[in-house]
């Protein structure tokens, strides 16, 4: 058994925190057992997760009232919260996929970097998907690293009128232009 959750980032949600977060959880919240009184998820969490998703609170009437708390530390407890979702339902692997990844807003992402390292010994596989055109242009930074630190886009083009090199690619010929030329 795999238990597998989905959402996608929308570029018209990505200003409103918790989206996709809501979206990962918002439809799957009965089939992974969130509402059921015997929930595995401890009470306290579900009510942080109620502040995202009132069919929680709406399902079960009986959980506490969360506190109110600065910010950052309601924040954080909506991380956990979730956090505690996933390894719920963890016992079996879990695959999570997050389509349109560059739309996805700020407050998920944080949330995703949150479960990385809190989940680091969980059966989860993190699925993120985003446009080709970003995934080339990161593919092209990580060349860079190789490109310029270790031949330095090397060896150069003779006769030619700026500093290009016969291994250079986009990215070290425009950090030689802009950085090296002065």
């Amino acid at each position: 058994d795999v238990t597998v959750l989905a959402c996608s980032g929308v570029q018209a949600t990505n200003a409103l925190p918790f989206a996709a977060l809501a979206e990962l959880f918002g439809g799957g919240a009965a089939r992974l057992g969130l509402l059921a009184p015997d929930s595995p998820v401890p009470a306290v969490w579900l009510a942080e997760g109620a502040r995202l998703l009132p069919e929680l609170r709406q399902a079960r009437p009986d959980l506490p009232r969360s506190v109110s708390l600065p910010t950052d530390q309601e924040r954080l407890r909506i991380f956990e919260a979730f956090s505690q979702c996933v390894v719920a339902v963890a016992s079996a692997p879990v695959v999570m996929f997050v389509d349109d990844l560059h739309w996805v807003d700020r407050a998920t992402l944080d949330w995703l970097g949150y479960l990385i390292h809190r989940g680091r010994d969980l059966p989860l596989l993190l699925v993120a998907v985003g446009p080709l055109l970003i995934a080339s242009y990161i593919y092209n930074f990580n060349n860079f690293g190789v490109i310029y630190l270790f031949i330095n886009g090397g060896p150069p083009i003779v006769g030619a009128e700026t500093q290009a090199g016969h291994t250079d690619i986009l990215i070290s010929y425009v950090w030689k232009l802009a950085i090296e030329s002065g």
